[in-house]
């Protein structure tokens, strides 16, 4: 027994070490590009259903459509033919095209039918580096999980919530953009759906408040008053 224990000891001091397991990419996956059209690198792509029958932690291949300003968005890491497979980031820290619309901006964001992500002063993107000056530019960025927030105007009346858990108002609202030019806020042509929670306020059209990304919908939270003018 003493001498079948060394030899399996000795045994294990000869043997080489096992293979190493190949190392999973976790801020890449692959999809396919269905949005009609070629694709540049930096751009982005709406992530939406499978590419393939059975997706696995090895084949991580899914959808990519055409960006809205709500659900999930990736990175292209190249250029991606029309129906073509190109790599996505979908986390962590890439380079990617941002329209930069005020040198001051240190987050991007998605909006709808746009492929370029476009700088703001909220967004789930943040804006590592940048060139100077404005317009397209290709930027160091990185997908940040802090709050996504809007300055907005309401566009429409906002009613009270006929029950909090079940029944939520809704209106269109105008988003709105810092301008460290003049130190104000100014209004954008950007609009989004806000809803209403509360079931003990309501709101007016032309209230200034907050859209805040909640579950997959923008909550508002504003002024009791609408504004002075608008």
């Amino acid at each position: 027994m003493v001498d079948a224990g060394r030899a399996w000891s000795d045994s294990q001091l000869n043997s080489s070490a096992p293979n190493p397991i190949r190392p999973r990419e976790t801020d890449i996956i692959k999809a396919k590009n269905t949005s009609g059209a070629a694709r540049r690198l930096g751009e982005i792509l709406r992530i939406s259903g499978k590419a393939i029958e059975t997706v696995t932690d090895e084949n991580k291949w899914l959808l990519g459509v055409a960006p809205t300003d709500d659900g999930y968005f990736g990175i292209l890491k190249e250029p991606a033919a029309i129906s073509g497979i190109a790599s996505l980031q979908v986390s962590g820290c890439c380079m990617a095209l941002v329209n930069v619309t005020d040198a001051d901006h240190k987050r991007a964001m998605p909006v709808n039918g746009e492929y370029v992500l476009q700088s703001g002063s909220c967004g789930p993107i943040e804006l590592l580096y940048a060139p100077t000056g404005t317009g397209e530019k290709t930027c160091v960025v990185r997908f940040s999980n802090g709050y996504q927030e809007h300055a907005v105007i309401l566009d429409a009346d906002l009613a009270a919530a006929t029950h909090a858990l079940t029944g939520g108002a809704s209106c269109l609202a105008t988003v709105c953009a810092w301008d460290s030019g003049v130190s104000d806020y100014v209004e954008t042509s950007r609009q989004i759906t806000v809803w209403n929670h509360a079931e003990a306020t309501s709101h007016v059209e032309d209230t200034f408040g907050i859209a805040r990304w909640i579950d997959g919908h923008w909550h508002f939270f504003g002024d009791c008053e609408p504004m002075a003018s608008r």
